[in-house]
């Protein structure tokens, strides 16, 4: 994606659209065919862990996608936060 644009924000955008587009897919496919996750603590572990334990290969892949997917996107975010606590830091600074 750097090949793209040298902008964070523009990166930051596209993987997140890309994870969330994929997720929101599985997750419609997961509960139309088995059953409603409902709201837990941990929704996106608790669906990659319920593709995992079925055993279709094929739900196992969408597993291993989405997990992919998810390894992408959440260093990008921790980045960002880090990013933004070095820029407050300095606007503190100066007040």
């Amino acid at each position: 994606m750097e090949g793209h644009s040298s902008g964070e924000a523009y990166q930051r955008s596209a993987v997140g659209q890309y994870y969330y587009s994929c997720y929101h897919c599985v997750k419609d496919y997961f509960e139309n065919n088995h059953f409603p996750l409902g709201f837990q603590d941990r929704p996106h572990e608790t669906l990659i862990n319920c593709l995992k334990t079925f055993g279709n290969d094929d739900k196992v892949d969408l597993a291993e996608i989405l997990s992919k997917l998810r390894g992408y996107h959440n260093p990008i975010i921790i980045k960002v936060l880090e990013i933004n606590a070095k820029k407050q830091q300095k606007i503190s600074i100066y007040y």
